[in-house]
């Protein structure tokens, strides 16, 4: 059993076994369409068995999935392993592709806008008309900014003024 992304044989054979099985080859179809290097397209791989096995081992399939189980996977992840640069965005990535095949709903948008929306918005202008960022460059930032803050203040009012760069460190690099 080979295959371009992935040429551990058991990685592979774990990742077609577990309940994201189905959806593992259009992935990898993405990656080489996309022309991502081989070291990304393997790492990929890597990270969509393991929570292929997490999903397995708590009794979920891939309809299951949306952002907060994501969300639950890395939490657990990180009790293990390092966090990576990519374990975002590659969980998001499979979550558009299963959304755009019809496998899991969209997310419910909530239409308030809060203090912290017209930030990552002001945010993103920057990132991609003043930087002139890539796209997902750009996602990926906004997603550790909305992360960022809602750490550090939850459901309390923005009080921006208040971070400090341990604010900061301490989220970027926890104990």
């Amino acid at each position: 059993m080979s295959h371009p992304c992935c040429p551990n044989p058991v990685v592979l054979q774990q990742l077609y076994a577990g309940p994201l099985g189905a959806h593992i080859d259009t992935c990898a179809q993405q990656l080489l369409a996309q022309g991502y290097a081989c070291w990304t397209a393997k790492y990929t791989m890597r990270l969509l068995a393991d929570l292929s096995g997490w999903l397995q081992r708590h009794a979920l399939t891939a309809t299951d999935l949306n952002e907060q189980r994501v969300d639950d996977f890395l939490q657990d992840r990180y009790q293990r392993c390092r966090p990576h640069r990519n374990d975002r965005s590659v969980p998001r990535r499979l979550l558009e592709q299963l959304r755009d095949h019809g496998v899991i709903p969209a997310p419910v948008v909530d239409t308030d806008t809060c203090a912290s929306d017209r930030i990552a918005c002001d945010f993103q202008h920057y990132l991609l008309q003043q930087r002139g960022l890539a796209p997902t460059t750009v996602c990926d930032y906004l997603d550790t900014v909305r992360r960022f803050l809602g750490a550090r203040f939850g459901t309390q009012p923005l009080r921006l003024e208040a971070l400090s760069t341990q604010d900061v460190t301490t989220f970027m690099w926890p104990q």
